[in-house]
């Protein structure tokens, strides 16, 4: 039975993955690799504004103060989104199944 040649849907089934590390499997697609870059360079791009807002507040008002209620209002929205409460304010996460049919209706 070994002798017996490949037929043809065996001769174009894809090579299995290798069950190896999977990290490396997903770093092989330029895609994926693209859209990490991007999120990590939007990433730091966020992180640097949060510094540049707050260091613009303190040169002008050098007012710890101003400091704190900057840093206050800029903390607000994210903590509303992180902890769950956003969905009460902005309508359904991203990330929902009703998001393509409900949205056009909201808007």
């Amino acid at each position: 039975m070994s002798d017996v040649p490949a037929g043809p849907t065996q001769a174009m089934a894809p090579p299995a993955t290798k069950p190896g590390d999977p990290m490396k499997n997903v770093l092989k697609n330029r895609n994926f690799r693209l859209l990490w870059l991007g999120q990590c360079t939007s990433l730091l791009g966020d992180q640097f504004s949060m510094i540049a807002v707050q260091w613009l507040v303190l040169l002008i008002t050098h007012d710890p103060l101003a400091l704190g209620i900057a840093l206050a209002l800029e903390g607000v929205p994210r903590a509303r989104m992180r902890s769950g409460c956003g969905h009460r304010i902005m309508g359904e996460p991203a990330g929902d199944r009703g998001l393509t049919t409900t949205l056009p209706i909201r808007s």
